[in-house]
């Protein structure tokens, strides 16, 4: 089975692109065309789907995701990270519309210490930054290399 390449998605026009159709139509057409497309990607690609279906085995959990729903989800994500960029900071924020366990972060800034808020990479991660500014939390964020310089 071959993998997929990071390389060949994970470029600058890409992201141009982007952020350049987000702006053109309503969010919530390219959120519907997005879960499609992503709906067809796995469909064409039930070996990827296997290997999500592996993965969110390992979960245990009692109800079995559907791994489609995954690339559907995904094509989503997109969409709104998209769109969070090419927004103003107010209107991005907005796109979170529940703040579980954000009181052990205020609790901890009060008290004069620090937290760490990790995120692991299965959605859209980079909201969690705009939140922290918008709740008054200084942050850094560590993270690989970018596979571009771009």
């Amino acid at each position: 089975m071959a993998s997929h390449r990071l390389e060949t998605t994970y470029q600058a026009g890409w992201f141009s692109l982007g952020e350049r159709v987000v702006v053109l139509f309503p969010r919530s057409w390219l959120r519907a065309g997005a879960a499609l497309w992503g709906k067809i990607f796995a469909w064409m690609h039930p070996q990827k789907v296997a290997v999500v279906q592996r993965n969110l085995d390992l979960l245990g959990l009692s109800k079995k995701p559907d791994p489609v729903q995954v690339y559907a989800e995904f094509g989503r994500v997109m969409v709104d990270y998209f769109y969070a960029g090419a927004q103003s900071m107010e209107r991005a924020i907005a796109l979170v519309d529940e703040r579980k366990g954000f009181e052990h972060l205020h609790a901890a800034q009060v008290e004069g210490n620090g937290a760490l808020f990790i995120s692991p990479h299965l959605s859209f991660f980079e909201l969690g930054g705009l939140i922290m500014k918008d709740i008054g939390v200084p942050m850094v964020a560590l993270t690989n290399p970018e596979p571009s310089p771009e």
